[in-house]
């Protein structure tokens, strides 16, 4: 029954992790409903009896292979975590080698995974995650204490996989923390004001895009690794 509704392998894994409290239930009502012909054969009653067990079998299956439908439906949507690694070496002239990566799983066709890699100063105000984490700091924006170094936005595969990674080399500098970020992000940017658009469209649409982000901010936990740089002995 489930292989022939597509629930098997990853899929049937993936599905008793996520509702591993729906899904029995799912399971119990398919069993009752494949169980009642039976039980109208044993009983050997009236032709009516047996007619109403069979429409009852046949209504229970209904409703509990469209619940399993359902349900897998709602695991598959359900977002992975994202995975970032993130390693730093000091060479021996003092610079600094990097190396990140990010996969993240589950994406949505107009959806991105970003890899942001940022040094942070040791006099960043704040913690360093927030650093970590500040999206304004981005590709094109260097703050007093920190500056994003890598910033990539993949979009996904036919299965909604993403992947990225990088290799740098670096001028430490002021740096005392250096960090990796996997988030979500939207493909579409907010809208630029060509001049067709008023002020108020302009803000409106740019109001609209903000909500969808802080929307996908609170289904979706970003992942962060923040290496200390002081701690790292330098080769040789």
């Amino acid at each position: 029954m489930l292989a022939a509704i597509g629930i098997q392998g990853d899929v049937l894994g993936r599905l008793i992790r996520n509702q591993s409290q729906l899904f029995p239930w799912a399971i119990v009502v398919v069993l009752l409903g494949g169980a009642l012909p039976f039980i109208g054969a044993v009983w050997k009653r009236t032709l009516l009896t047996r007619i109403g067990a069979a429409l009852g079998a046949l209504l229970l299956l209904l409703i509990g292979v469209s619940w399993m439908v359902w349900i897998g439906a709602e695991s598959l949507a359900l977002r992975d975590q994202p995975v970032v690694n993130l390693t730093a070496t000091i060479a021996a002239d003092g610079s600094v080698q990097v190396s990140a990566d990010a996969s993240r799983t589950s994406l949505k066709a107009n959806e991105k995974m970003l890899l942001d890699v940022k040094t942070v100063d040791a006099g960043a105000g704040g913690t360093t995650l927030d650093w970590c984490r500040d999206s304004l700091v981005s590709k094109h924006v260097e703050g007093a204490a920190g500056r994003s170094v890598y910033w990539e936005e993949t979009g996904p595969s036919a299965t909604g996989a993403a992947k990225d990674s990088i290799e740098l080399v670096l001028d430490r500098g002021n740096a005392r923390y250096l960090c990796a970020r996997a988030a979500l992000y939207l493909s579409q940017a907010p809208l630029e004001n060509t001049g067709s658009m008023t002020a108020e469209q302009k803000a409106a649409a740019d109001a609209r895009y903000q909500k969808a982000q802080d929307r996908l901010s609170r289904e979706a936990c970003d992942a962060v690794v923040i290496i200390d740089l002081s701690l790292l002995h330098r080769a040789g």
